[in-house]
């Protein structure tokens, strides 16, 4: 029905923008010009550096850097996959019960450079002037919050790997009072194996119970 051209977000791989479909509200995630294009020779240019730097110096042992953002480069700049990641999350959500909210993506309008999603309302995290004339709880909102990624880290493995303050939104829910999350931008996730979790859990576990004999099993399970 209509099209905001000036968008309400920009980052590095794309800006969002408003837009009315059918009467609803809906956010547009459009991918930059040329990014795809340009990335490959970014990913060459960068394997490239991080290798001579390792060679020429010593104390130098950022390789991992690399090896780290090849493979998932790609993945980010395919909005298909990050639409599969957000419907992922959000059914794991669901079954945990949290107050937590994924937008709903609109397939029949997404492509691999433009993700079609319904519009949810809310705050910043980080915008204290709207936290505090909500009226919300900040320490329901810190459990809430952290509860909703140790269930993606304990439960699931299936983890969000960008959560600064642009990708969680606050506002009540719908019977008001209560906060809840809108978890943004699902283009990059990682996946945690089940052995990695049970130590990764035990870990922390041993490091509220001051158990030293356990932190040492715990790191050697994940060394």
């Amino acid at each position: 029905d209509s099209f905001e051209a000036p968008p309400i977000a920009s980052a590095s791989r794309a800006q969002v923008h408003v837009a009315y479909i059918n009467g609803k509200k809906c956010a547009i995630k459009v991918q930059h010009r040329g990014l795809r294009e340009t990335a490959k020779g970014d990913i060459r240019n960068l394997e490239t550096a991080v290798n001579l730097a390792e060679r020429l110096f010593d104390d130098f042992s950022f390789g991992w850097l690399a090896d780290e953002i090849a493979p998932n480069l790609p993945k980010e700049l395919d909005f298909i996959h990050e639409g599969h990641n957000a419907e992922t999350a959000a059914e794991q959500m669901k079954m945990t019960g949290l107050n937590c909210i994924v937008p709903k993506i609109l397939w029949d309008k997404t492509s691999t450079r433009v993700l079609t999603m319904e519009f949810e309302e809310g705050f910043k995290v980080s915008d204290t002037e709207r936290l505090k004339q909500s009226g919300l709880d900040k320490a329901e909102i810190t459990r809430l919050i952290t509860a909703v990624f140790a269930s993606q880290v304990f439960e699931f493995g299936h983890v969000h790997v960008d959560p600064h303050e642009g990708n969680l939104l606050i506002r009540s829910n719908k019977n008001g009072g209560k906060p809840q999350i809108v978890l943004l931008d699902h283009g990059l996730y990682r996946s945690l194996d089940p052995d990695f979790r049970r130590n990764y859990a035990k870990l922390w576990k041993s490091l509220m119970l001051a158990d030293i004999q356990g932190i040492h099993q715990a790191c050697v399970g994940l060394n």
